[in-house]
């Protein structure tokens, strides 16, 4: 029992450590666009930024260099540099948080729940066969051409894996995920349980209210659903920060049209803001493109309704070029990236085709593409019988009807509080109210669900916009019941989070998710690593393949691949670093 208590103090300790780097690295980012952390909103802004500019860094240092302790070290001096030079500032918000002992309390236990999911053994599938393979290459060699032909899930350019490497170090050296994830979500559960504690202050005015306010805290719930699955907070999945970062990004979409006034607020950090954690966004994963893309045009279209273009070319410049940096900035490396580990400025996409010796084949890439389609409609389907029928629609629509924290919880209430939004907006029909928004800010979100059923229907990829979708609503509805008093609309809010929690609670008696497992490793669930069989391809190359039917490879040791081709040859004899080719097949 100590050597748990350890651990789960080491886990939140390291969080904090690691909240003051990435803060401090975003503070001097923040104050470009024309802020300073003078509240805890933008302290934690602050962090957010911070990690967009860390995946920055990463991503160039990366072509250099392997993501090792090096590059840990030197993010560490220079965010606690930078804290250290923001410290009185800093002290002073803490010392007024000091007052406020009803949110310390509700922040105490959301914390404890997540440190205890922390020290879980991993067990996400995608973890085991390929995220822990990723981050170890990313730890051991700069980037790696070619990667794509030892295993084609490796090339997929995913920027959350080089923060997954940043963090594996010290204590946490091949463990990384018990904090990676964790960190996150402590973040923003901070944002969450400060945005209820503000709406109960205001409760009275809810004209006081921000509209992100009433959204981040009817997404606590959602971080609270994903605590009981794929091992707690213990994994590399890519879809857990895409989820967060979509977060933060609908967040700051709603400041923007709640406080974006010309010509008597023009502030643009509240575009900029959202404008680099877009580009960070695209980054991450390739689904969030469609989303970012579609919030990004409804920032325009808004900022040109309320008069931006009346300032001329000098004000669209004065804004527009940030805004284009930032997404060059990202995705330039990006797309570089995605060239070197498979020939692709996006792999598994065909488009941007580099003509280099590690390059996948126009037709083993068209496969990839027709089993992916098939994967996400029907798991295991054959693509000739799945693509070319409606057949896989019934299943397909049943594990989503099943799927209650990811898909009906946030679809029921959608319905539900649009429902209630055009009632209220009827009502109120003969009154104009400067500062409302109506149902068009839910495009993105709709366009996002449109291509998402089109092109690769799988819930992971849009939960988060379900949620996004389904908060957003609730704030609709809020606002067009301006009849009803300040008080009950704000208490309606909490009932809504309510019954989500309810939920919660439901589903910790259902999956006896109240307790700690015994521990095997000071503290921690270590999973033991898969036998291991070794190929040797015609080249001469040895491969590990997990020998047993699960068919992931965890951490066996590099390189492991669990569907090992003979074709597989190193580019350089000897050199792992230099990556890998593929013999073309021989013609019949």
């Amino acid at each position: 029992m100590f050597a748990l208590i350890t651990t789960m103090g080491l886990i939140l300790g390291s969080w904090f450590v690691l909240f003051l780097m990435l803060s401090g690295i975003g503070m001097p980012f923040q104050r470009l666009l024309g802020k300073q952390a003078q509240t805890g909103t933008l302290w934690l802004d602050s962090f957010w930024l911070g990690f967009g500019v860390m995946l920055f860094v990463l991503q160039l240092w990366h072509f250099v260099f392997p993501v090792n302790d090096l590059a840990f070290i030197l993010l560490l001096l220079i965010g606690l540099i930078s804290i250290g030079l923001y410290r009185h500032t800093l002290l002073g918000i803490v010392r007024r948080f000091k007052q406020y002992k009803l949110f310390w309390g509700a922040l105490g236990f959301v914390i404890v729940w997540f440190v205890t999911r922390a020290v879980e053994m991993p067990t996400a599938y995608d973890t085991g066969f390929r995220d822990i393979q990723a981050v170890m290459w990313i730890d051991t060699y700069p980037i790696v051409p070619g990667l794509n032909n030892l295993f084609s899930s490796l090339a997929f350019n995913h920027s959350s894996y080089l923060y997954n490497a940043l963090l594996d170090v010290s204590i946490w050296s091949g463990r990384a995920y018990h904090i990676a994830p964790g960190l996150l979500f402590f973040v923003f559960s901070i944002q969450s349980v400060w945005s209820g504690f503000q709406l109960l202050r205001n409760r009275h005015q809810v004209e006081q209210v921000c509209w992100s306010e009433i959204l981040a805290f009817l997404l606590l719930p959602y971080l609270f659903f994903n605590t009981l699955r794929f091992g707690g907070l213990t994994h590399f999945l890519t879809d857990t920060v895409v989820d967060i970062v979509g977060f933060l990004c609908a967040m700051y979409l709603l400041d923007f049209l709640q406080f974006y006034r010309l010509p008597d607020h023009d502030d643009r950090y509240l575009i900029w803001r959202l404008a680099f954690l877009i580009a960070v966004g695209f980054t991450l994963k390739q689904s969030f493109i469609v989303f970012g893309l579609a919030m990004g045009v409804l920032v325009l279209v808004v900022w040109i309704v309320r008069g931006g273009l009346q300032g001329g070319l000098s004000r669209l410049l004065q804004i527009g070029l940030p805004v284009l940096f930032f997404g060059l900035a990202m995705m330039i490396p990006w797309m570089a990236r995605g060239v070197i580990t498979s020939g692709y400025v996006a792999y598994p996409q065909s488009i941007g085709r580099f003509e280099v010796d590690w390059a996948e084949s126009p037709e083993l890439l068209e496969e990839r593409q027709l089993m992916l389609a098939t994967n996400t409609r029907l798991r295991f389907g054959e693509p000739d019988e799945v693509l070319s029928s409606w057949g896989w629609l019934r299943p397909w629509l049943n594990t989503l009807l099943n799927d209650y924290a990811n898909f009906m919880i946030p679809a029921g209430l959608t319905i539900l509080s649009i429902l209630v939004y055009a009632v209220g907006a009827w009502q109120n029909r003969h009154q104009k109210t400067r500062y409302g928004i109506g149902f068009w800010v839910l495009i993105p979100m709709i366009l996002m669900i449109v291509v998402w059923f089109v092109t690769a229907p799988n819930i992971k990829y849009i939960r988060y916009v379900m949620w996004i979708t389904s908060g957003t609503a609730v704030v609709l509805a809020i606002l067009a019941w301006s009849r009803l008093s300040s008080q009950w609309r704000i208490y309606a809010v909490f009932a809504v989070w309510g019954i989500c929690m309810l939920y919660f609670v439901y589903l910790i008696g259902a999956t006896s998710a109240w307790g700690i497992a015994p521990t095997s490793d000071n503290g921690l669930q270590v999973r033991p690593q898969p036998p291991i069989k070794v190929v040797v391809t015609e080249s001469g190359l040895e491969l590990n393949t997990p020998d047993s039917h699960i068919n992931q490879c965890w951490d066996i040791p590099l390189p492991c691949t669990p569907v090992a081709s003979l074709r597989i040859y190193e580019r350089v004899p000897g050199e792992l670093r230099h990556g890998f080719g593929l013999i073309p097949k021989s013609k019949p």
